[in-house]
Parts: structure tokens; C-alpha cells; sequence
């Protein structure tokens, strides 16, 4: 005798349901299992991709007390008002108020502050003074292999690849008695070319907050915060030095995080 299902909407989705499962399961049982990492190694030679420019990366993304982000390259202050509706401004951190904005932009961009072309110059320094061999990529390289989302082709030259990212960088209104606050944040990953490794990653910032936590995390001294945007402009080689000096404690620290992971030490 033959015995007939139950048709019932209810019993139908049930028996979808386990044939779902059941494939399911037997596709996860034919995947290969991902192969186990290799044992962390020293590392010797580095290749230092020149660090990205954060324009396209940062548009429009929300700084401190609600700021909006459009970092850009160093420019004069003409240039900068010129081209504000555009997003290039070199590292501008535009508030609410649109007039305001515009005296922000023009400040900081008479600052003059690139980040970018010191951090490459130093960081490569400062790696090669703890006896690590660093090769800084051209850039035409550098583009390729971060199109193909894969170091591998570097393997020959070094045997890990260190790529910085910088995110905001300028100034932004601080709240209250406080005025304007530096502001400096990058990302930074390590990722081996011929071992099967996952790439640590490091971020960095640093403003007038605090947070003793995060080692991470630069607190600037509030003698760097300026009154208004004109106090900026007004001292633009002090706020100059300011930033170069934040970047270079950020850079410190980042030597330390790299120098570590070349001794193969835990990761912290």
C-alpha cells in the first residue's frame, strides 16, 4: 500500500525547509576547510606603499560634534574656497554653518600640513633606524596591486607589505571654551606576500580627548587648540608644527606595533 504526504501549506514548507537544510549541509561538507595559518615568522624586508590620499575615501563621512570630514591635498587659501563645493580641500572639516566652513577651509589649507608625503619619508626612516630593510613602492606599482586586492606579486621584494591609510586630518570645532582642535587619524595593515598570515591592522587618532585606554589614541595638549578659524591662519607655521609633531607621535607608535609583528611577538 502506498502511503500518501500530507499536503498541508505547513507540511509543504516543512519538507522544503529540510531539503534546503540538507543540501546546505552538503555543500558545507564538500568545501574544503580552510587551511590553517602558518607559524608566525620574522620579517626582515618591508615594502612601503605610499600612503593613500584620504579625498575619495572620507567625503562626507561624519567627523567629532556632528563636523563632516572632506579631507583634500594642500592647496592656498584662493584655491581651497574655489573648489570647496567639490571636496578637494586639503584636509577642510566643514560644520554646519556654511559661512563658517568656508573660514575653516581657507585656514586650513594655509596651513600647508601633508601629512602624507612626511609620514612616507619618515615611517621609512624610522624603520629602517630599528634595522628593518623598507623599499617605498613607486606609485604606478602601488595602484596595481591595490587594484588586484593582492600583495603576492611583491613577494620577490620583501615579505610583508605595510599600507597606510590616513583618514581625517585638520581641525575641527571643538564645543564651548575649547575652540578648534587638531584632529589626526590613520589606519594602518600589515599583510605578508608568501605566508599564509592574517594581516594585523592599527588605527590611530588624536584630538583633545582622552582616552587612557587606547594606546592608540593621542591626547593633543591644549595648547595646540586655536580660538577661532582666524587663529589658525594667523599661525599657520605654529599649527603646521603642531600637526607635523601629533603625526610624529602617531608614527612612533605605529614603528612600535610594526617592530613587534617583525620579532614575531604576540599580537596585542
Amino acid at each position: 500500500m502506498i502511503m500518501s504526504l500530507p499536503c498541508s501549506p505547513v507540511s509543504l514548507r516543512s519538507f522544503a525547509l529540510i531539503l534546503v537544510l540538507g543540501f546546505g549541509l552538503a555543500g558545507c561538507a564538500n568545501r574544503a576547510p580552510k587551511a590553517p595559518p602558518d607559524p608566525i615568522r620574522p620579517l626582515q624586508k618591508i615594502a612601503l606603499l605610499p600612503t593613500l590620499n584620504p579625498e575619495t575615501l572620507y567625503r562626507g563621512r561624519s567627523g567629532p560634534n556632528g563636523t563632516a570630514v572632506v579631507p583634500i591635498q594642500p592647496m592656498s587659501p584662493g584655491a581651497a574656497l574655489a573648489t570647496i563645493g567639490f571636496g578637494l580641500l586639503a584636509f577642510a572639516i566643514l560644520d554646519s554653518k556654511e559661512k563658517e566652513a568656508s573660514r575653516l577651509a581657507a585656514a586650513v589649507a594655509a596651513v600647508g600640513f601633508d601629512p602624507g608625503a612626511r609620514l612616507d619619508e619618515r615611517l621609512k626612516q624610522r624603520l629602517e633606524d630599528e634595522g628593518l630593510v623598507v623599499e617605498l613602492i613607486d606609485a604606478t606599482t602601488a595602484r596595481r596591486v591595490r587594484e588586484a586586492g593582492d600583495f603576492r606579486s611583491l613577494a620577490e621584494q620583501a615579505e610583508a607589505v605595510l599600507e597606510i591609510n590616513l583618514g581625517e586630518v585638520g581641525y575641527y570645532d571643538a564645543g564651548g571654551s575649547r575652540g578648534y582642535s587638531p584632529m589626526l587619524g590613520l589606519s594602518a595593515s600589515l599583510t605578508t606576500t608568501a605566508t599564509n598570515n592574517d594581516p594585523e591592522y592599527w588605527s590611530f587618532y588624536a584630538d583633545w580627548r582622552s582616552r587612557d585606554k587606547d594606546t592608540r589614541w593621542f591626547q593633543t595638549p591644549s595648547a595646540m587648540n586655536r580660538a577661532n578659524t582666524a587663529a589658525i591662519s594667523a599661525n599657520a607655521a605654529e599649527a603646521r608644527a603642531d600637526l607635523e609633531a601629533t603625526l610624529d607621535r602617531i608614527i612612533e607608535r605605529l614603528v612600535q606595533d610594526v617592530k613587534r609583528r617583525a620579532s614575531a611577538q604576540p599580537r596585542v
